[in-house]
């Protein structure tokens, strides 16, 4: 049986975020990068959060 994936969690999109914010700098950094970074569909994210800057203004702040 395959394995269950782990539920899409605000928590995780926001984790995920952090790291790709680090990995390719606030400028370059896209939901759907966070979303591959997570497995799922960037439109799951939106699910979450409406816009990038949205997710976390603290995140985003350059």
């Amino acid at each position: 049986m395959a394995p269950t994936p782990e539920t899409l969690t605000a928590e995780r999109i926001l984790e995920a975020t952090e790291e790709v914010l680090r990995r390719h700098g606030p400028a370059n950094a896209t939901v759907v990068d966070v979303a591959r970074a997570l497995g799922v569909s960037h439109g799951s994210v939106y699910r979450h959060f409406r816009t990038k800057a949205g997710d976390d203004p603290e995140l985003f702040a350059t």
